[in-house]
This record gives C-alpha cells, structure tokens and sequence, in this order.
C-alpha cells in the first residue's frame, strides 16, 4: 500500500480553485506504489514564467513544473520532488479547452508527478497513454 505524503505551499493567496489535498493524494495513488512525500508550491503566473526561462529555456509561463530530487538522501527519506503549478493558469487553461477545472487540474498533477518518475513527453511516447489510463481509472472518460 502506498503512503503518500505531500506538503502544499502556497506562495500567494490564491483566487482561483485548486483541490484539497486529499483529492491529489487519491490521484497520487494510482501512480505511486511506495511510500513518497512531495512538495507542491503554487506560485503567480509571472513567477511561473521566470521559473519556465530559468529551467526550461522558454520565455513564458506554463501550467507545471517539476523538480525530480535525485539526491540519494533525500530518496532514502522518501523525498521524491517538488512540483511547482500556477493555478491561475490551469483555470484559463480549463476554460479554453472546455474542460472541467477537477478534470484539468487532475490531469496536469498526474502528468507532474509522472515527471518526478522520469518520464518525459519529448521523449516519451508511454507518458502519454499512462496518463490516459490513470484517468481512465479515475472515471474521466476524455
């Protein structure tokens, strides 16, 4: 059974909805099978988009972020990662592609957390179909 540990932050007074922690904790099992803890800081848009330059090498901001941690201390502790999202973001996001903000928010976690695993949409053609099962199981058809 996994035990799923996860401290949010919040960096400022957040005006759109994001899920109670219980919510990401119960997507966060179909992925995880092992005892994991993980940071999740939300931050402002223009926070996100110095962050994505930073890190990424791209000049604007984008939903998600994560930092897989691959110090082995930190490993041993169960310290997977951080993941850093914009929530506000992720709700014009929602609008946009006309989907549910519970469903998108759902989706841009499990595609973080797959990303603290290793896995990589560049690169990675199996990303894409694990998210869609692990949605699936979720009982979100799209």
């Amino acid at each position: 059974m996994s035990i799923i540990k996860i401290n949010i932050k919040k960096k400022y007074k957040a005006k759109h909805f994001y899920p109670k922690k219980k919510k990401i904790i119960k997507w966060f099992k179909l992925i995880f099978k092992t005892k994991v803890e993980i940071n999740i800081v939300m931050i402002k848009k223009s926070e996100m988009k110095k962050l994505n330059f930073k890190y990424k090498n791209k000049n604007y901001p984008t939903n998600i972020l994560s930092f897989p941690y691959k110090n082995t201390n930190y490993i041993k502790n169960n310290f997977i990662g951080e993941i850093i999202v914009c929530n506000q973001i992720i709700y014009e996001e929602s609008l946009q592609q006309k989907k549910t903000l519970l469903f998108y928010w759902a989706n841009i976690m499990i595609h973080g957390a797959l990303h603290l695993l290793g896995y990589s949409h560049e690169k990675d053609l199996k990303m894409k179909k694990l998210e869609k099962k692990i949605m699936y199981k979720l009982g979100y058809k799209n």
